[in-house]
């Protein structure tokens, strides 16, 4: 079952979720909480890649073989350009990763789970927020990265700490869940995992 605006708000004042820092009242919807946009973008290095192939190496990426993110992450992913506002310019056709400002936290004994969704109205102008992996497992802690891509016709400006990036849609699970192995990126504060 999806929470509602005052069912996402009981649940942070209780401390069933955890947002840091709390969500103002504009933050909420009827059915979601809007996150804002963090500070640091990444993109991959594309000189470093073709500096690879331009001595003959194939750098296929077999992502069969990648154990864990951060490993490559570290090797490959670089700082994405920003203006002096500290807005990344995302032209179209380009992709970077970015950061929710907002820290978000379910325990596993609260029995939520969330997704986090792009905003139609971003995704009109052609921001998409997340290729794919929207689910935020129940026992859940950090900020949460963003994969955003600009399948518009124009260059987007984004400014953190300003643009309400993305929604969390919070549901509830049926039984509580067994604590398994954390993801890779649990704790995260970084979109490089």
């Amino acid at each position: 079952m999806i929470l509602s605006k005052g069912e996402i708000a009981q649940a942070i004042a209780e401390g069933v979720i955890s947002v840091v820092p709390p969500p103002r009242e504009d933050q909420y919807s009827s059915t979601a909480l809007d996150l804002y946009l963090g500070a640091e973008f990444l993109c991959w290095d594309r000189e470093k890649m073709l500096s690879l192939s331009r001595v003959g190496i194939d750098y296929s990426l077999d992502i069969s073989r990648i154990e864990k993110f951060s490993d490559l992450s570290k090797e490959y992913l670089i700082p994405a350009p920003v203006d002096a506002e500290g807005c990344h310019i995302l032209r179209p056709g380009e992709f970077v990763l970015g950061i929710t400002h907002e820290w978000v936290a379910m325990p596993l004994e609260s029995r939520i789970a969330a997704r986090v969704e792009g905003r139609s109205s971003l995704a009109r102008m052609g921001l998409a927020i997340h290729l794919t992996a929207p689910t935020i497992h129940a026992d859940w802690y950090g900020k949460i990265a963003l994969e955003m891509f600009n399948v518009g016709a124009w260059p987007i400006k984004l400014r953190p700490y300003e643009l309400k990036v993305c929604q969390l849609i919070f549901e509830r699970v049926g039984d509580l869940p067994e604590s398994d192995t954390p993801t890779q990126f649990q704790g995260q504060e970084s979109p490089a995992g």
